[in-house]
């Protein structure tokens, strides 16, 4: 049925003027920011360096972003849950918060100190110490990094979306100079890598400073132990969800020469900003889904999942066409080894604008408590993501890694979407 002119008007006023908008405003802000940092981070490095030194730093990112998450113990999804129910006083909340980033930042420390001195095992034993030196010296970054996300969770739930949007313009801004500074400068690959922890240790004493008021230690121990509980319960599946989104990398590094990997990290960075609109979405909905969920108005959740889905369809699709414009452009400027690459890049996008549809729903499950459900779901994915990259890559080389990228974004599609519809009893596309 079309909307008749005014109301379609009206509907539009109500839209820009609710607080969901202004979240999603700020947000979208934000998520444009870290495009433009993380589109000139790779380019410069790929320029000054070649494909080997990107894929050289794309793999120790990939193998940071994975240990982040064994050292975080899903703290951060308990900080968001909680705050976002609304039932605590404020000194509730500030000991919450406080027992989180305190104990974050202890077991973050005493797990990333274990990864250091197996890396340096691991060294010594197989004798690759230029790749184990790059991949080591993101993790002294870990506890910062860790606690900083909890940060981001407190913001999260409070609905002060525009918090966790300045938290992610400061982190990328922070990383993009350091990275300028050392390969302009003639630095090495190693020596770049540090930028994650400036970026976060300079993050992590900003944060300390803004939130001081609300840092309060008289938290109890079943306060703390209520937290690991819920932490404990979304563990598996946010490690298993990060393992999807950064495995490929992995895999593809030890089959394929360094250059190689260099062209496919930068076809997934391409790839993954179809995921730009939609991300932003899921980090404005998952506190909204926690509180109408436990309130129970379940009518009133899926009456909003019923516009934003909309929303989500138009803009994915525009983004889509303009993605497969905006590379042809890019790879023209920059290294020659991309020559060639973008049926590459063509067959990736267009597995993962699928996945892109449904994305911003990736965190409705963990919201209302079906943490089981989400758990399957996530570790369904990625034995089979594991075992298509392994396979096909293997065979097929570059092409092999892109197909399983297209088979594995529509996996993602379709299991996200018949858990979502069994569990909530609606569409999210």
């Amino acid at each position: 049925m079309m909307l008749k002119p005014k109301n379609l008007t009206d509907n539009v006023k109500i839209l820009l003027v609710s607080k969901f908008s202004k979240d999603t405003v700020w947000l979208l802000m934000a998520q444009i920011v870290l495009f433009v940092c993380g589109f000139f981070l790779n380019f410069i490095i790929v320029y000054k360096s070649g494909t080997a030194g990107l894929g050289l730093f794309n793999k120790a990112m990939a193998f940071y972003t994975i240990a982040s998450i064994f050292c975080a113990l899903g703290l951060n999804n308990t900080l968001i849950k909680k705050i976002a129910e609304k039932n605590k006083t404020l000194n509730e909340e500030n000991t919450l918060f406080t027992s989180n980033i305190f104990f974050t930042f202890l077991v973050s420390a005493f797990l990333s100190t274990g990864f250091i001195f197996l890396n340096e095992i691991a060294t010594n034993v197989l004798g690759i110490k230029s790749i184990s030196q790059a991949i080591v010296i993101p993790f002294f970054a870990l506890p910062f990094f860790n606690v900083n996300k909890n940060f981001m969770a407190f913001y999260s739930g409070k609905r002060d979306q525009k918090k966790v949007a300045t938290e992610r313009i400061l982190r990328w801004l922070l990383l993009l100079g350091f990275v300028v500074t050392t390969v302009l400068s003639g630095q090495s690959i190693e020596v770049v890598l540090y930028c994650f922890l400036f970026s976060e240790g300079c993050l992590f004493f900003f944060n300390i400073y803004s939130v001081r008021k609300n840092i309060d230690f008289n938290f109890t121990r079943a306060q703390v132990k209520e937290n690991f509980a819920f932490g404990l319960k979304t563990y598996i599946s946010e490690i298993v969800s990060v393992m999807n989104a950064n495995i490929d990398i992995i895999i593809v590094g030890i089959f394929l020469p360094i250059e190689e990997l260099g062209i496919y990290s930068f076809i997934v960075f391409f790839v993954k900003t179809l995921a730009v609109f939609p991300g932003l979405i899921m980090q404005n909905i998952n506190p909204v889904v926690s509180e109408f969920w436990t309130k129970g108005d379940v009518q009133e959740l899926k009456e909003k999942i019923g516009k934003i889905k909309k929303v989500n369809f138009y803009i994915v699709g525009a983004q889509f066409l303009v993605l497969l414009m905006a590379y042809k452009i890019v790879t023209s400027f920059i290294k020659e080894e991309f020559a060639g690459t973008y049926i590459y890049f063509v067959i990736c996008l267009t597995g993962y604008l699928f996945f892109a549809l449904v994305y911003w729903s990736g965190g409705m499950l963990i919201m209302m408590g079906k943490n089981k459900e989400n758990n399957i779901r996530t570790l369904m994915v990625l034995i089979l993501c594991v075992v298509l990259q392994l396979i096909f890559t293997n065979y097929f080389g570059l092409l092999g890694s892109c197909v399983a990228m297209f088979l594995c974004s529509i996996l993602n599609y379709f299991l996200l979407k018949i858990m979502i519809n069994k569990t909530f009893k609606t569409s999210i596309i």
